[in-house]
């Protein structure tokens, strides 16, 4: 019978999915003496199927351990991690949904890492992370109105995050001429009431031109739905639009899934 290894940092690239909470407190227990071993696995380059699945949950894992550890050595790798990896990764959530944590000093190097292309992901998922470091600079609002010219939606969201009062006049009138797209397959509600949500983060109330706007697109997507066929009565399952979206990407349902094909949690 083969001895699992000792050392935590091996234990962690075979932790799959679910790190141990004593795999988590013996890392973090080592303190900054644990940071270079966690940076080496974000830079790690498995190189078959099997071990690049082990490796990404193991990358995963390192930056929830980093964060945690305020390790401001990693912001650089992370972001490397960040541009390396796509939309369709955990890793590539893990860092957007968390390396704001560690604030200012991520705000210079991932402004430097900002592509010229504003209709990337690499630009959207930077917008993501500037706009939540809880940083006042003219230079993310840029971004961040860029984007929005892009993808009204997220940079919509994204301007709602950071709190500049400068972004209501936009949602509102890209509210008021908002149009969906002739044969669009996304549902209705999906971008009106998108913004409508940054217009009330940032503004409160919708006035009643913009609400009842508002209401009848969602009221438009309502009809649209065929109804579920029940079996059985069950427990409900039905997820608020501000609850966190049960396929795991870590943002809000509205801004995730709602109206998609609903994705299970992980188990």
């Amino acid at each position: 019978m083969t001895t699992p290894p000792r050392d935590p940092f091996e234990r962690l690239k075979s932790a799959g999915e679910r790190l141990p909470q004593n795999q988590r407190g013996a890392i973090l227990a080592l303190g900054e003496a644990a940071v270079p071993r966690l940076i080496d696995l974000l830079q790690a380059e498995p190189q078959s199927g099997e071990d690049r699945a082990e490796a990404s949950w193991a990358a995963s894992h390192a930056v929830d351990l980093l964060i945690d550890l305020k390790a401001e050595a990693a912001i650089e790798p992370m972001l490397a991690l960040l541009a390396a990896t796509g939309l369709d990764e955990d890793v590539h959530h893990r860092i957007a949904f968390r390396l704001p944590e560690l604030g200012a000093p991520v705000l210079e190097p991932a402004l430097a890492l900002l592509p010229e292309d504003a209709e990337s992901d690499l630009y959207s998922s930077l917008c993501d992370i500037l706009s939540k470091l809880s940083v006042v600079d003219e230079r993310i609002y840029l971004a961040l109105e860029r984007l929005f010219q892009h993808d009204q939606v997220l940079g919509g969201a994204f301007l709602a995050d950071y709190g500049d009062d400068r972004a209501v006049a936009l949602l509102e009138t890209a509210i008021r001429n908002y149009r969906p797209e002739d044969g669009a397959d996304k549902p209705i509600h999906g971008e009106i009431l998108d913004l409508a949500d940054s217009y009330e983060a940032l503004a409160g109330e919708l006035s009643d031109e913009l609400q009842e706007k508002a209401d009848a697109a969602y009221a438009t997507w309502e009809a649209q739905q065929e109804p579920e066929v029940v079996a059985a009565p069950a427990a409900s399952t039905k997820v608020g639009r501000n609850e966190p979206c049960p396929c795991g990407s870590g943002k809000k349902h509205k801004r995730c899934c709602l109206g998609k094909e609903p994705t299970p949690p992980p188990t």
